[in-house]
């Protein structure tokens, strides 16, 4: 009269486990998602770095190709911004170089010994408002 009948095993996923991967899927987002932020501002920081290095090195060439007795001792460029235009990068950019005498011990000195020590330094402010310089330095002697 009653007939036994076996259930067979439905093969899919539970709306649980569903609600529960869903739920670490989207901490999962949240967490990629607010790394974005942070790693902008660190690529931004390093552009500025790279920017204010290129500045450096190129005022350093010009002045390390000319000969010894033209480069004058003392502030060689006075502290200015690199670009008077505000939409360049470099208009966040302020450089200065000074140029002096140095003997063998690199001490500085007052006379000239046939050495000379020119710094370059860049400054600009950070993204987040801190202060940032950039100082290169090198020593060209008489030939």
């Amino acid at each position: 009269m009653f007939r036994l009948i076996k259930l067979q095993p439905k093969s899919g996923f539970s709306l649980i486990e569903v609600m529960v991967a869903t739920a670490v899927l989207a901490v999962g987002m949240v967490a990629v998602v607010s790394i974005f932020p942070l790693a902008l501002r660190a690529n931004k920081s390093a552009e500025q770095a790279s920017l204010a290095s290129a500045y450096a090195r190129a005022k350093m060439e010009e002045i390390l190709i000319s000969p010894y007795d033209e480069i004058v001792t003392g502030t060689v460029e006075p502290r200015a911004k690199v670009s008077a235009d505000p939409n360049d990068a470099a208009y966040i950019l302020e450089r200065e170089t000074v140029a002096g005498y140095i003997d063998s011990d690199l001490n500085t000195t007052v006379s000239d010994t046939g050495l000379k020590k020119i710094t370059v330094t860049v400054y600009w402010l950070s993204r987040f408002g801190s202060a940032k310089t950039l100082i290169l330095n090198s020593i060209i002697s008489q030939k």
